[in-house]
């Protein structure tokens, strides 16, 4: 009788750290899930900040030479054209 309660001890012992495990081993691949979804919204946003950066780039060269009072002396008799302001989209 004793040993069929040992048995029975050893069961529940393994069934828990089965679960046990099951648990870990559920949260770690949902924290990998998550890490990958962050990595990719990075490099998406990493793409966005380089294009917002070079059309930034762009707008602060057309401002300086507006401020350029013989640049903007030149676009207003028409002698030079007007920035592309389509150029950035």
């Amino acid at each position: 009788m004793t040993a069929h309660k040992r048995k029975v001890r050893v069961r529940w012992r393994r069934a828990i750290t089965l679960v046990i495990g099951a648990y870990l081993v559920y949260w770690c691949v949902v924290s990998l899930h998550h890490m990958w979804v962050i990595g990719q919204r990075e490099a998406s946003l990493t793409q966005k900040i380089v294009v917002v950066q070079r059309e930034n780039r762009l707008l602060s060269t057309d401002i300086h030479r507006l401020h350029n009072p013989t640049t903007l002396k030149r676009i207003l008799t028409g002698r030079a054209p007007l920035p592309n302001l389509n150029s950035v989209e």
